[in-house]
């Protein structure tokens, strides 16, 4: 396409190319011609003077008008370039936002996931836990302790006072027997006299002897067979002190074998004396019989052993353990087991010890 500037350029060729022409026409002509044609011509060059001048302008604000459009179009392509740096940006930060974003929800769902597993884990184990504390609840629980632990506890203090007991009433009388071995005649203190409350005793205590039979006897009744008794195996005393050196050596001999026949008998009475408190004890499988809150060693030993085995509390409470309770009420059979064993084998030193004494 051919711009303004072009268009005038080739009109001012045009025009000096007819000037010369109409020049070189006319010469020879005279003066009229002359001056009419360089009044032509004058105009001519003036025309083609305002013409340049205006085709000057018209390329200065083409230029104009293209350096406008040039810096518009510069301006444009920059905001352009701007926005366009701008949605780039925007798009960059929306991106690492998103990225972010994404970031931190992976993290948040593996440390979700990680909680989950690790709070599964620990219910697993707190549940095998759970499951262990049942098994060792009902393993060692309430069925795992038998009636008869709580029953010795209670009792064992209460026992222990009556074998002390027991063993202190035993000596005492020991050393009465030998005051009455011993007896010295003095004043009305006679050998006939003696003998005479001898017979009186035996009289008023020898309907005590069905009462040996028995499990449980009164103090009362205790005490008068303890003195019936020494009176049995010892009636006649000898005043030692009026016999010979001889005599004496048999007469002691007499009184130790006689002593342990005695003591014997102690033994078997005090069994059956009321040692033992049942205050601390109110519980067990049978009862027991007791005299104002107290009750024999004898009686004890029948309420653990025999009587215990026709108790359907006992079989109960034996039917309803665990193998540990088992296992703890078999140890507590054996603790009695053990403790009657001992007292059969002091029966048969005692019956051996009566049999040696025999005249």
């Amino acid at each position: 396409m051919m711009t303004i500037k072009h268009l005038s350029m080739s009109c001012i060729i045009f025009a000096g190319a007819s000037l010369s022409t109409f020049q070189a026409m006319a010469t020879g002509c005279d003066s009229c011609l002359q001056a009419k044609i360089e009044s032509a011509s004058s105009s001519i060059s003036s025309s083609l003077t305002e013409l340049n001048t205006s085709a000057s302008s018209v390329v200065t604000a083409t230029e104009t008008v293209n350096q406008t459009i040039t810096t518009a179009s510069e301006s444009y392509i920059a905001v352009l370039e701007a926005n366009q740096s701008a949605l780039l940006s925007s798009l960059d930060a929306a991106t690492n936002k998103i990225e972010f974003s994404n970031e931190a929800t992976t993290t948040t769902y593996t440390n979700l996931t990680d909680t989950l597993t690790n709070t599964i884990n620990t219910n697993a184990k707190n549940q095998i836990k759970l499951e262990q504390i049942f098994r060792n609840a009902q393993t060692y629980g309430d069925d795992a302790l038998p009636e008869s632990g709580a029953i010795a506890l209670n009792r064992a203090e209460a026992l222990t006072n009556a074998l002390v007991e027991f063993n202190g009433r035993l000596e005492e009388q020991m050393v009465m027997f030998h005051e009455w071995a011993y007896v010295v005649e003095k004043g009305e203190e006679s050998k006939t006299l003696r003998l005479k409350k001898v017979e009186e005793k035996y009289d008023e205590f020898s309907e005590l002897i069905p009462q040996l039979s028995t499990g449980l006897l009164t103090s009362n009744d205790v005490n008068n067979l303890l003195t019936f008794l020494m009176l049995v195996v010892l009636p006649e005393p000898i005043d030692s002190e009026k016999l010979s050196v001889k005599r004496q050596v048999l007469y002691n001999q007499f009184v130790e074998r006689k002593a342990a026949a005695y003591k014997v008998l102690a033994k078997e009475v005090l069994m059956k004396a009321p040692l033992l408190s049942t205050d601390s004890w109110d519980i067990g499988y049978t009862q027991v019989k007791s005299e104002d809150g107290m009750t024999s060693l004898e009686e004890f030993m029948h309420s653990e052993s025999d009587r215990k085995l026709i108790s359907t509390v006992w079989h109960d409470d034996i039917s309803s353990l665990t193998d540990v309770g088992l296992l703890r009420e078999q140890v507590h059979q054996s603790n009695m087991q053990n403790y009657l064993l001992n007292s059969l084998i002091d029966a048969q030193k005692d019956n051996l010890l009566l049999k040696s004494v025999e005249e």
